[in-house]
This record gives structure tokens, sequence and C-alpha cells, in this order.
């Protein structure tokens, strides 16, 4: 598909994202759709007028840091096997 297609950027539920938590000290898991589209798009557009000096980026710096932080250390748990702490 294409940016513009009608389902762009729709994902099948097959394809939506889970979490597992623990209450009382059993797992839950719970299912999460994906952002509704033209999310990323619209993400790209802004970005490119950010670029151009007409307006904010689309993502503050300290939240992309916080997400990267994230990603570091769900590689970390994977790779050790352990619950990593932040």
């Amino acid at each position: 598909m294409r940016p513009g297609d009608k389902n762009f950027g729709v994902d099948p539920e097959s394809h939506y994202g889970t979490l597992t938590t623990f209450e009382n000290g059993k797992p839950k898991r719970s299912t999460y759709a994906t952002v509704q589209p033209a999310t990323y798009v619209e993400y790209y557009r802004l970005f490119a007028r950010a670029l151009q000096g007409n307006g904010e980026v689309p993502v503050k710096p300290q939240d992309a840091a916080g997400v990267l932080r994230v990603i570091e250390a769900a590689q970390q748990s994977s790779k050790e096997g352990r619950t990593i702490d932040l």
C-alpha cells in the first residue's frame, strides 16, 4: 500500500500490540490496536515543515530519548532474561 490508499497504516488484528503485566502476582495480557492512520503521513508532513522552519518538530527530543531508553531496556531484558528497572 501507499500513503493515500484507503487502508494505509491499518494493521490487521493479528499485528496488534500486546502487553503483559502482573496483577496480584498473576500475568494479565492486554491487546492494543495500532494507532489510527494517517498518523505516519501526518508525522512526516509536520517533520518536513519543521525542517523548513515552519513549525515545531512533531516529537520533542526528550520524548524520543525516553522511547529509546525503553527500547534499549527491552533489548537488554530479552538478552539477559531479566526485568530491567527504569
